[in-house]
């Protein structure tokens, strides 16, 4: 990467840091691009420069956890698929979860659509990022789900983890069920293509998924009761 990309890259990131601090004091992004260029010490001109509006900063901030959730799968040093897709998964949530009050905000912004601001495509994106995990491998897949594409079996794995994320948005599920529903859902998007090796694995990953849920259940009825 050249000086000028470096610098560039260093500009972008101080922005956007600058926001992350902002939707944190006030997750309603009611901040505007000038207070943003003063937090983050630069120009409000250099902020339009590189993102135009603040639908475009929200948009570089959840291309900023969909990277981070990628940079985790490139440590994963294993050969077991079971074990670098749930790496993976569990990444996907956790990224997420470490400024829960930031993303929250930011892809409330993405979903609503108004008068002024379509929706935000995130479909292909997330797809391409659920492609990761499965993409150089196709051991796992049992012989007569051999025609199956891969871009096929990503989609359907963006599909179970954002309709999850979209219960935790609306908070109708908390921070720990939001992982074992993942996992749960994914385990079992993935069963049916799966060879017979690695079923224990998936069956096991529900099992307990379904066992922890119906914990959290309980105790909340308990919670409900002793209020």
């Amino acid at each position: 990467m050249s000086l000028r990309s470096r610098k560039k890259r260093l500009v972008q990131e101080t922005i956007l840091d600058a926001a992350r601090r902002l939707i944190r004091r006030d997750a309603d992004l009611s901040f505007s691009m000038k207070e943003l260029a003063d937090a983050a010490n630069v120009s409000f001109v250099t902020v339009y420069n590189y993102y135009g509006s603040k639908d475009g900063v929200c948009q570089a901030l959840f291309d900023r956890v969909l990277q981070e959730t990628l940079d985790c799968l490139h440590s994963v040093e294993t050969s077991s698929f079971v074990e670098r897709l749930f790496v993976f998964v569990r990444a996907a949530v956790e990224e997420v979860l470490k400024e829960g009050v930031v993303y929250r905000a930011v892809c409330s912004s993405m979903t609503t659509i108004t008068k002024d601001q379509p929706l935000t495509p995130i479909f292909d994106r997330t797809s391409r990022l659920w492609l990761a995990p499965i993409a150089d491998d196709r051991s796992w897949i049992r012989p007569d789900a051999a025609g199956m594409s891969l871009e096929f079996i990503s989609r359907q794995l963006a599909i179970v983890y954002r309709g999850v994320f979209s219960l935790w948005l609306c908070r109708e599920i908390g921070d720990e069920e939001f992982l074992l529903r993942v996992e749960a859902g994914v385990a079992m998007a993935v069963f049916p293509f799966a060879i017979d090796e690695i079923r224990p694995a998936l069956m096991a990953k529900t099992a307990t998924a379904h066992r922890r849920i119906a914990e959290i259940a309980d105790e909340k009825k308990l919670n409900k009761l002793r209020a």
